[in-house]
């Protein structure tokens, strides 16, 4: 639900934990950024900075999927290039597991060129029920993290050719 975050406030305001006003996702501590233009976004108007104001942040949803399915999840990274440090790093988790974490130089990007990185990672639904969550990894304190856009978990066919 809402994974290109449009049902946020925009500007450049700060959700603090334990908000849902982004539609289906929760954040779970610190704070983040919903971000519009100037800010470019991968996907619609808005997007989000996983660090709020001067506060690390992390965001969640948990999805209703079958047991068993495998899915693949998408979604686009940036980095707020806006302040040091010049690299931004989140951690990605799927039903409590972590699928990696994901960096981004943002050596030479402006707001209005983010210079968004698509990813991508095959996931297997355990439950009926499984947390999808974001959080960022830069020091605590920091007011420009990784940014997040477009969302997105489609099933897997297991159709044999």
């Amino acid at each position: 639900v809402d994974g290109s975050f449009e049902s946020g406030p925009g500007g450049a305001t700060t959700i603090h934990a334990g908000s849902t006003v982004l539609s289906g996702w929760t954040v779970l501590s610190g704070a983040i950024d919903s971000l519009s233009p100037p800010f470019q976004s991968q996907d619609g108007a808005e997007s989000i900075d996983l660090d709020g104001y001067y506060e690390t942040g992390a965001i969640a949803q948990t999805i209703h999927v079958q047991a068993g399915q495998t899915y693949l999840l998408s979604f686009w990274m940036a980095g707020n290039p806006d302040s040091d440090p010049g690299v931004k790093r989140m951690n990605v988790l799927w039903g409590g597991s972590s699928l990696g974490t994901f960096t981004f130089d943002t050596t030479g990007h402006t707001d209005s060129n983010m210079g968004w990185i698509h990813y991508t990672r095959v996931v297997r639904a355990a439950n009926p029920q499984m947390t999808l969550e974001f959080l960022s990894l830069d020091a605590a304190g920091s007011a420009f993290g990784p940014c997040l856009d477009n969302v997105s978990l489609t099933v897997v066919s297991n159709h044999k050719r």
